[in-house]
């Protein structure tokens, strides 16, 4: 596989992937916290009206957002869309900072070696983001720093 080829089918490709699945877990993290605290702020309104009502539906509706909302926080934990966000963006901003060195013959992609020491520096980048992910989905959460 050539420069060209490499950057084409791993660089780029990897890069729009990291970015399709950050936006996809930001979006995803905001859409479940936000409906959580909407959820939640419902809950002690209706236990508020649990008096006045004689047809006794605001208690099971009361019952019912406060499950809805243990519901929304366990599949936000196991699926982990705030984690994942984070580290999608940080690994992306990382390939593209090494891209950007690379195309740009800066240090230490500055000497005859250099699409080596790039080649190496991306798959190790993309390496530790394997880690990360692995870790977190099986609960232990990892940071860059530990890799």
């Amino acid at each position: 596989m050539d420069q060209n080829q490499y950057t084409q089918q791993r660089v780029d490709d990897q890069i729009k992937w990291m970015e399709e699945k950050s936006k996809y877990n930001q979006r995803m993290y905001k859409i479940f916290s936000l409906v959580e605290i909407v959820v939640a702020a419902i809950v002690p309104f209706f236990a508020g009206l649990t008096k006045l009502n004689t047809a006794g539906f605001i208690p099971i509706l009361t019952g019912i957002f406060g499950v809805l909302v243990v519901i929304l926080k366990g599949v936000e934990k196991l699926f982990r869309f705030q984690e994942n966000w984070i580290t999608y963006r940080t690994t992306v901003e990382q390939l593209k900072r090494e891209k950007i060195l690379f195309d740009t013959h800066t240090s230490p992609y500055d000497g005859p070696d250099a699409f080596y020491k790039f080649v190496e520096n991306f798959e190790a980048a993309l390496q530790n983001e394997n880690r990360i992910w692995k870790g977190n989905w099986m609960g232990k959460v990892i940071t860059k720093t530990e890799v």
